[in-house]
């Protein structure tokens, strides 16, 4: 991939600017083409592997129950050491 296209991948990614020198750039070379084609590809990809939002909410539900759980319990024995390496 050449300078031009590292350099404003953002943008040639997000298609933001038709008309940018990186635009042009990859109108004219085949292999940088090919090379965004590929990330555009993959991106497409992972956004299908995201989880549905109703997935999200009931994972933001459990983490807020297990941190008010861990911020409300006590040690079980706070004057007893603990043993490691048993």
């Amino acid at each position: 991939m050449h300078r031009i296209i590292q350099d404003h991948l953002e943008e040639v990614l997000a298609e933001s600017n038709p008309n940018s020198a990186a635009s042009v750039h990859l109108a004219k070379c085949r292999e940088c083409r090919e090379e965004v084609s590929a990330m555009r590809q993959q991106a497409s990809l992972l956004r299908a592997l995201r989880a549905p939002e109703s997935c999200a909410r009931r994972a933001g539900v459990i983490t807020q129950k297990i941190r008010a759980h861990a911020s409300a319990s006590r040690p079980l024995n706070p004057g007893r050491p603990v043993r490691r390496g048993v």
